[in-house]
């Protein structure tokens, strides 16, 4: 497949006389396969026409390892987060969510996780019923970072209410500066 793409790259830079790059797999000298970026800058002369291409390999076996890894795991992380019998979710420091999973879309009354991220505005006056829980539960936040079977009466989006467990804890950056929340919550 890469030599079709190979040949057809060089076939476009003698045409277009435009430089380029293509990534596509090789072979070394001891039969492993590696994956390199091949630059390439065509020298033009008379009438336009390609004399020489000037090109350079760079090897990003590595790099292409590691982005796999990385979509693997992302891969592994969705599954996850989205088949979980808890619901779980991440919002912002001025109260909406981030992402919920559809769990918790389910448990509060939405039909999928989208539709809630974009209906509820504010945390503490659409889903806490009581906004002293509320406002107790984001102290508690403050002062230990994290909150342990923190009980509530939760609001469904028809209106009625239903108890909650909730763990919560505060994301930060390596340099310590807070992100947004997130957590886990189970109805009781």
């Amino acid at each position: 497949d890469d030599t079709v793409r190979f040949f057809d790259f060089i076939k476009n830079v003698l045409t277009t006389a435009e430089a380029g790059s293509l990534e596509c797999r090789t072979f070394i000298k001891q039969g492993a396969e590696r994956c390199i970026r091949i630059f390439v800058r065509p020298q033009v002369g008379e009438g336009n026409r390609v004399t020489t291409i000037i090109g350079a390999i760079q090897d990003i076996t590595e790099r292409k390892q590691a982005e796999e890894s990385l979509r693997v795991a992302e891969a592994d992380y969705r599954t996850i987060f989205e088949g979980a019998p808890l619901g779980i979710f991440q919002s912002t420091v001025d109260g909406r969510f981030k992402k919920v999973n559809q769990t918790m879309a389910e448990m509060y009354g939405y039909r999928s996780s989208s539709e809630m991220i974009a209906d509820v505005k504010s945390i503490a006056g659409q889903i806490y019923s009581q906004p002293m829980s509320h406002q107790k539960f984001m102290r508690l936040l403050a002062e230990h970072g994290e909150v342990f079977g923190y009980e509530s009466l939760d609001r469904h989006k028809t209106g009625s209410t239903f108890w909650t467990s909730t763990n919560a804890h505060m994301v930060k950056n390596k340099s310590g500066e807070f992100l947004y929340y997130e957590g886990f919550v189970i109805d009781i």
